[in-house]
């Protein structure tokens, strides 16, 4: 989104994070075999959180960044972009589900419906050694109560919808 500089008359830029709980980004990310560049030398789920942390704070702190969580989206998309858009001062429409599948997007996130769902968590991705890491880890409990999840494995990933 945009807002006008104080000092300039051209827009600018404010960048949207888009935030999944962490435990299920980090279980798809590790399916992929995509968690080195988040995690650095050593994988697991306190440095994977940690990097998280870092990236979402920075852009908070220096971009004024909002924060989506993809959760929110997927069970209350036009309340979650009313939320998203309030106070810019511009009029907008909220595309329906259909107008935003027509937007087709590149990348290599693994998406392959176009459908905007809550997926199950499934127990069976978290494994001995990563239940120990939620238990363990204090980056992971920094990044849920940050963005309102629930850390327990077990339990729906939000504390509070939108």
């Amino acid at each position: 989104y945009t807002q006008k500089s104080e000092t300039f008359d051209f827009p600018r830029i404010k960048p949207i994070i888009s935030v999944r709980h962490p435990l299920d980004s980090y279980v798809a990310s590790r399916k992929k075999g995509w968690l080195a560049p988040y995690c650095g030398d050593e994988i697991n789920l306190d440095n994977y959180c940690n990097g998280l942390l870092k990236f979402q704070n920075y852009l908070k702190n220096a971009a004024s960044a909002k924060v989506l969580r993809y959760e929110d989206l997927c069970m209350k998309l036009e309340t979650c972009l009313e939320n998203l858009f309030l106070n810019l001062e511009i009029e907008f429409k909220i595309p329906s589900l259909e107008e935003i599948n027509l937007i087709k997007v590149t990348g290599k996130s693994g998406r392959k419906s176009v459908d905007i769902e809550m997926r199950e968590r499934l127990i069976s991705d978290i494994d001995d050694s990563l239940k120990t890491q939620v238990e363990t880890s204090k980056h992971y409990k920094k990044y849920c109560e940050l963005n309102d999840y629930d850390p327990n494995y077990k339990n729906f990933p939000i504390k509070n919808l939108i």
